[in-house]
């Protein structure tokens, strides 16, 4: 049965692709919620009163699932600042920023290659060693900061995430319930169901 042979293949490929992601360590994308569906909409805003290293790598997970396309921060004292819609209903979030520099070490290596030697009245085929450098690039961590917590978002309401890195294993990580009033003004108050952060 070519549907059972076709199922099954499938399946086995499936298994492969989860097998080599290391199953939860394989972290998809985050999709939004269509336009049209019911959803919350979220600031999410990193500052960063310190910068230990050369480069940063900052990590937004919602639900499980990464946030990409993150603004690029300035040096000390930066904000970055990313608007993201989110469905209603409970949701977890870890923000973690990561200062790391890279290391370049190098090292001799030796390959080799076949070539054509004259043999007498023909030729042979002769080994010839080879030596070359190359660079191994190590990604060195020099600081890093996790916060995580959950709260319950509603339909058409806005929140404020406020992630704030002080130093090594120093940062905070706030939810706030943005409310307009009909003056033009705004009130803040804790994000209803909050539960870890900071």
């Amino acid at each position: 049965m070519p549907g059972v042979r076709g199922f099954r293949a499938s399946c086995a490929l499936a298994i492969a692709v989860a097998a080599a992601c290391g199953w939860p360590a394989c972290v998809h994308d985050y999709r939004p919620p269509a336009p049209r569906e019911p959803h919350a909409l979220v600031t999410v805003r990193l500052a960063y009163q310190t910068w230990p290293s050369e480069q940063l790598e900052q990590v937004v997970d919602i639900d499980g699932q990464k946030l990409r396309d993150l603004p690029a921060p300035i040096r000390p004292g930066g904000t970055v600042t990313r608007q993201v819609s989110v469905r209603p209903g409970a949701t977890a979030w870890t923000v973690q920023a990561i200062f790391f520099h890279n290391d370049v070490t190098s090292h001799a290596e030796t390959y080799d290659t076949t070539e054509q030697a004259p043999c007498g009245s023909t030729t042979c085929a002769q080994i010839v060693p080879h030596t070359r450098l190359v660079n191994k690039v190590d990604r060195v961590e020099d600081a890093a900061c996790s916060q995580a917590l959950k709260f319950q978002a509603a339909d058409g309401e806005s929140y404020l995430l406020e992630y704030d890195y002080r130093a090594d294993r120093r940062c905070t990580l706030k939810c706030s319930h943005v409310v307009r009033a009909r003056g033009g003004g705004v009130t803040k108050a804790p994000c209803p169901g909050q539960k870890g952060g900071s």
